[in-house]
């Protein structure tokens, strides 16, 4: 064995204990366990849980509490809640190399909301719409440029353009939309 072999750890998972683990390589799998059925009671096998894709690139796992009610969770939240302690109780979970579905334990880490947007621009993951990609946006560059070449008052702006007066001196400032 070479120096760089990890050994996968396997811990309970918090409120399904007896019933499901996770590792530390992001893995789930549920425990052996006394099943009933109409032709009688049996054990159940090891079986390593299939995440599901879920949306923008996550995994999920679901799960069943002791009642038998279904939960769907993260699979990147629920191995930060098992291995990573989060004494500042920071309430999200980043992916350290930016790759979401990589969720073993050395790749998570809890930040707060601001860490991980900084996090994602610095890695290029987030890229910052502008003008009229944002799907927000009221305004079209041409009317920025019109707003901008215009006398008339951000008042009078305003009800033309159908934004308040605000925006409309934030685009004479260059504010928004400083792009142009």
């Amino acid at each position: 064995l070479n120096g760089d072999f990890m050994e996968e750890i396997w811990k309970d998972i918090e409120g399904f204990e007896g019933y499901y683990q996770a590792s530390s390589f992001g893995n789930v799998k549920s425990l052996p366990r006394l099943k009933s059925c109409a032709r009688g009671t049996f054990m159940t096998k090891v079986k390593l849980l299939n995440p599901i894709k879920i949306s923008k690139g996550y995994l999920a796992v679901v799960l069943y509490n002791k009642d038998g009610i279904k939960k769907m969770i993260k699979a990147h939240r629920l191995i930060a809640q098992v291995f990573i302690p989060n004494p500042e109780n920071k309430p999200q979970v980043n992916h350290i190399n930016g790759i979401k579905n990589d969720n073993r334990m050395e790749n998570l880490e809890w930040c707060t909301n601001g860490e991980n947007i900084l996090h994602a621009d610095r890695t290029g993951l987030r890229i910052c719409a502008k003008g009229e990609e944002t799907y927000a946006s009221k305004l079209t560059e041409k009317k920025v440029i019109e707003i901008r070449e215009s006398n008339l008052s951000n008042r009078e702006l305003s009800v033309i353009y159908g934004v308040n007066k605000s925006s409309i001196q934030r685009v004479k400032s260059g504010k928004n939309w400083s792009h142009i």
